[in-house]
Formats: structure tokens, sequence, C-alpha cells
């Protein structure tokens, strides 16, 4: 049941509904309005939870069509952050050009499918596996929406062989997963199975005459193995780059990364803040927040290398820019809170002012996108291994915000989580901000908001808002449990139209259920 206009709003803020969230939810309707009887993402459109299909438009202007239901991931997730929540889409879009072929296997809603329809400009072929019935009717409509022609959809699973299976249903079917022989026989906790069609990689291209395939997706809920084992000839002959899942069930999935390598594909990981792979290191421990790797032949990764899309040896011996007073003087001249508190920051002893200076200058050189990728990369290593540094003795506010910031971009995210919740449990303890020195804000949108004179609640609510995002893929995991901070960010001011909309989402799922 939702919430009635003149109920005290359930974010605790003790006004009425109507003059509270009610006015964030008013003023979204406004953001985008339906055409051609299609729906924009926006959470101001939310209906019932219901399995009526309902058009999601993305920020990049890709339609998807899903369930209208907030107790489904896509669904959620598409309307909260216009997107997909996984990092890797984003150089998937800038990896895809204009006449690439792609495959998508296990394409569920097709978020990567129409992506990479879009961003090759409909020249390119995309093949499209998706077994699931239900999830199918919604691509082939998802297809007429985005007059997608250049889409193929097969409704079939993959495996190491051709033949019949049973795929267990889940509630969200991201998770559906084919049945083995050592299943209860309910097969899935709703006891709902359906029998598909299995074929191989190799059977199906064999089957067609296509020269090239330029990009893999590869989501088979734990059956990414077997498929591997049944496109030997297909990965040989192709040879594209990889998209797959590292972790399946809450585990580092070890026997894929073998697997590839057992074929002769390197493995690789996403610097998001570059937009760049760079090659994985089986010593390093990478988080859980890790949930997806690539993998391309070395004849590939050199290709890609020359591009500026990867890295192959992060080892290499490369030169810093010499101009990097200049770089330096980009963040006085660019940042909008610099200008405000520069007469404080000159009173700042001069090793602590190199100290930040110096982090700042790597910093800007990693954003140069003139320069090599390995360049880059060195640079923004150099910042974080500075930025950790700063952080490791009684660290201000400055320093956690600009190693949380720095270190996101690095894909380090539990260490960029832990240093927000530093900062945020200081600010709880105490009530007060102080920006001691130059810093960058640990959310990257706050670089372009002008705090004016309201700088400690400026860089406050950026923490907050960064931990948010870093502290979960979607509020759709952390439920209600965010309220009081997206209440605070609310009425500081300072907050992103992807926070208004996880405030409204929350009241729609969680506050409103238990109302009922």
């Amino acid at each position: 049941m939702a919430t009635s206009r003149n109920q005290p709003c359930p974010c605790g803020s003790g006004k009425k509904f109507k003059r509270c969230c009610g006015v964030i939810g008013k003023a979204l309707a406004s953001e985008g309005t339906p055409t051609n009887g299609t729906v924009a993402a926006s959470v101001s459109m939310i209906k019932p939870a219901s399995s009526h299909p309902r058009t999601f438009t993305l920020e990049s202007g890709v339609k998807i069509s899903a369930p209208d239901s907030l107790e489904l991931l896509t669904p959620y997730v598409l309307q909260e952050q216009l997107d997909w929540f996984e990092d890797e889409i984003g150089f998937v879009r800038h990896f895809i050009q204009p006449g690439m072929n792609a495959v998508d296997i296990g394409a569920n809603y097709g978020s990567y499918t129409f992506s990479i329809a879009q961003q090759n400009n409909h020249l390119g072929k995309v093949w499209a596996f998706e077994p699931t019935t239900d999830v199918m009717k919604h691509l082939e409509y998802s297809k007429q929406l985005n007059l997608a022609n250049n889409v193929e959809l097969i409704a079939c699973a993959l495996s190491d062989h051709c033949g019949q299976a049973e795929l267990s249903l889940e509630n969200n079917p991201e998770f559906n997963r084919l049945a083995t022989t050592t299943d209860d026989p309910t097969k899935s906790k709703n006891g709902i199975t359906e029998s598909v069609s299995l074929r191989t990689l190799d059977d199906f291209f064999e089957s067609i005459s296509i020269q090239s395939v330029d990009f893999v997706k590869l989501d088979a809920e734990g059956e990414e193995v077997k498929i591997i084992h049944g496109g030997n000839a297909f990965f040989e002959k192709y040879s594209p780059l990889v998209m797959y899942e590292r972790v399946h069930a809450g585990k580092v999935n070890e026997g894929l990364i073998a697997a590839f390598a057992t074929i002769g594909y390197s493995s690789y990981c996403l610097i998001q803040g570059l937009n760049v792979l760079v090659p994985l290191d089986p010593e390093h421990k990478h988080d859980g927040f890790l949930l997806n790797l690539f993998a391309c032949k070395d004849d590939y990764a050199l290709q890609l290398e020359e591009k500026g899309l990867l890295i192959r040896d992060i080892s290499a011996h490369c030169e810093m820019p010499d101009n990097m007073q200049d770089y330096l003087a980009e963040y006085y001249n660019t940042s909008t809170i610099a200008p405000i508190l520069a007469n404080q920051w000159a009173q700042l002893s001069e090793s602590d002012l190199e100290q930040v200076n110096n982090i700042l200058a790597f910093y800007n050189v990693a954003q140069d996108t003139s320069l090599s990728a390995l360049i880059r990369y060195k640079a923004l290593l150099t910042a974080k291994i500075k930025a950790h540094e700063s952080i490791t003795h009684n660290p201000t506010y400055s320093d956690l915000s600009t190693y949380a910031r720095i270190a996101t971009e690095f894909g380090e995210r539990r260490q960029a989580l832990e240093a927000t919740q530093v900062a945020f449990q200081r600010f709880n303890d105490t009530r007060t901000v102080t920006i001691e020195k130059p810093l960058l804000a640990a959310a990257a949108h706050y670089d372009s908001i002008n705090p004016g004179e309201r700088s400690a609640e400026w860089l406050i609510s950026s923490i907050i808002e960064a931990g948010e995002k870093l502290r979960h893929w979607s509020s759709y995991y952390t439920g209600d449990s965010a309220m009081q901070n997206l209440v605070f960010l609310r009425d500081t001011g300072f907050w992103s139209s992807e926070m208004q909309r996880r405030i409204v989402l929350i009241e729609q799922r969680y506050l409103a259920r238990r109302q009922a």
C-alpha cells in the first residue's frame, strides 16, 4: 500500500509525504514523458508489482522491456541507475565500434544486447542466446522498440553438447541455470523448471556464414566451462574479446579462468577510471566487488593495446610527462572548491602541500586521454599509492575523500568504501567537517557542483553519496537501511538525481510494504 499524500513521510523527516518525498516523485515525473507508448525509466512512473511488461529507457536511449515489478533486480536497477549496474558495460560501449559482430550468451533482458546493437550503429550483427521463454518475449519486444534488425535472438541454452535440458527458474531470471543430474528433483527454489534446447557454439556458428566475431559476453550461471568446451573451434577461429563472470555462487570461478588459459586466452580486469584492461594478477587478492573479467588471445591483445584499450605489461617502463606543474595547475583552474578555500590552503606547511599536490598532479595525468594507456595507468597507480600513504596516520577529511575517489577509479572498491566509512564515522562522532587540504570529491559528479559558502556540507555529502554507491551494486540489495543517509543528502541539497530516485524507490518498495 503506497503512502497517501497526507500521511507522515516514511523517511522520518516529520513532514507530510506530499511535502517531502512526494515532492521528489512529482519533480521526477517532469524529467521524461512517455513517447510511442513507452515509459521513461523514471521512478515517477512506478506501478504496483505485476507481471505486466514495461519499457525502461536507459540514459543512452536504449529501450529495455522487463516486468513492471520492483521485486525483480533488472526493473529496479534500470529505474535507479538508468543503466545496468556493472562498470564493465561502460567499457563494452567504449570498445564496440560500428560494424563489429558480437555474441551475448545469457542475454537476460538485453541491457548488453541492445547497448551493443546501438554502439555498432546497427552495422554489425549481435547474436543473443536466451533460453527462458518469458524473458525471450521481452527481448523480442525490445528488438522492435530499438529497431534492432541487426539482433538475432536464439531461444536456446549453450553447453558442450546438443540436445534438451531442464532450466531451473528463479525469481530473478539473471540466476536461472541448467539443472544437473545431482540436483534435487524440485530443481530450483521455486520448484519450477522449463525444458530448453541445447546447442554448442561450434554447432551454431558452423551452420551460418560469418567472417568475424569481435566480442562475446559469457554469463551462463555455471555452464561457462562447458560452453568453452563446446566452442573450441569458435574461439580458435574468431579470437574475440570475451567478458565473463569472475564470481559464481559467491566464489571466484578459478575453473573458468583456467579453462580460458587452456585455450590460450589470457585474463584481464578493468581499471574503471581509465576504461583500460590490465592483466589479471593471480597473486593479487581482489575484493568481491570485481564481478567480471575479460579474456583474449595475444594477437587480439596486441590490437587492443594499439588502440589504447589494454595494457599487456604493466611493469613496462615509461616516462611521466615533464610538465607536471601544468597538470597540477589544471586542478586549481578547474576545481569548483579551490577558489573558495585557496587562502586557507595557503597556510599549509610546505611538506603537506607538496604531498597533496603530487597526488593531484599524477591523478590529472591519468585523466589525459592523449597519453598512452601505460602512462595513465602508472600515473593513477602512483596517485593511489601516495593517497594511501596520506591516510595511514591521522588522515583528514580531505585525505579520506581523495583516497576514496582514486581507489574507486583504480578498482579497489572495498578500500574506497572503508575510507568513506572512516570519514562518516568521524562526522557522526563530531558533527563537524573541515577541509584542511586540496582534495578530490569522493563522488566524481561533485566536481561540477559549486558549493558556494557550504563547502563542509558539499564534502560530507560527497563522501556519504560515494559510500552509498560503493557499499553495494544497488539499493535493491541494501533496502531501507540507506534511508537515513539519503534523507541527509536530500536535506543538504547536494545529491544526484540517482540518489533522488533511490529514496522514492525505497519508499515504494520497502516502507510502503511495512504499512500494508
